[in-house]
Parts: structure tokens; sequence; C-alpha cells
């Protein structure tokens, strides 16, 4: 069976597995933010989040199951990326793969974005996947690695 990877727009309907997913004690271990949230609080930047322009926020389907997410969030002149992988899909190298696809979507590629990501120095897989995407490191101050993606046309 040939593996199927589909990386495509996230919907209203995405809030509650996005939600849980975000709380997921792991997730929140290697998040810079690592509050746990209420729901409440995801249910109002959910809704604000999928009403900006662009929306630059997506989902990676896998065989027809919905197995990551990935956007870019503006602030000031760069867009940050964040992306989360199922627990039950992780060690597997799909984070490398939603970064990848991300950076290959003809919306993307139309313009000339400054894109940035940041870690926590104990992510090591998140590094590799980062690294593996055409990102270098440009600080690495406390914690906290960051990056800058440079475009290799």
């Amino acid at each position: 069976m040939k593996k199927s990877f589909k990386l495509i727009n996230i919907n209203r309907r995405d809030i509650h597995i996005l939600f849980k997913w975000r709380n997921e004690i792991n997730t929140r271990r290697n998040s810079i933010s690592s509050k746990k949230i209420k729901f409440i609080q995801h249910e109002h930047w959910f809704t604000k989040r999928l009403k900006q322009k662009p929306l630059f926020f997506w989902k990676l389907k896998f065989n027809n199951n919905i197995i990551g997410f990935i956007r870019l969030d503006k602030k000031n002149r760069a867009f940050y990326l964040n992306y989360l992988i199922d627990k039950g899909f992780r060690n597997r190298g799909y984070g490398s793969n939603i970064i990848g696809q991300m950076l290959k979507k003809s919306v993307l590629k139309k313009r000339k974005l400054k894109i940035l990501a940041v870690s926590k120095k104990q992510n090591f897989k998140s590094i590799r996947a980062i690294l593996a995407n055409n990102f270098y490191i440009i600080s690495k101050k406390n914690n906290i690695v960051k990056f800058k993606y440079e475009n290799r046309k």
C-alpha cells in the first residue's frame, strides 16, 4: 500500500482534535508555552486565527487520518513556524515531512516571506526536522534555539 500524505487547509471542525493534542503532556513539555489551556481560551484563539489573512494553517493527512497541524503566525515582519504531530505518529520523520510540504505550497512560493522558527534546546527531534528543511540557526539564548528559513531555489 502506497503511503498517501496530503497537506490541506484547516477548518472549524478541527477545533477539538487540535485542543486535545495541544494539551497532551509531551506536546506541552516541548512547547515554548507549556501551560495547559482551557477550551474557552482555545476556542477564542482558534476562531480568531481562522479569520486571519493570509491563513497559512494546514493539517497533514496520512491515509485519510489527521496526523498533524502546521501554521505560520505573523509577528512583526516575520512568520513563525508552529507545528504539531499526533503522539501516535511521532518519531517517524513526519515533523520534517509536514514542514517540507508546507514550504512547497505554491501560496508560499509566490511570496518572499521571512520565516522563523523557535524550539526548546532539548527538543532534539524538532530541531532536526527544522534543520532538515533549509533552516539555519540564528541564535541560542537561555533554553531557546531560533532558526531562519533559507529558500534555496
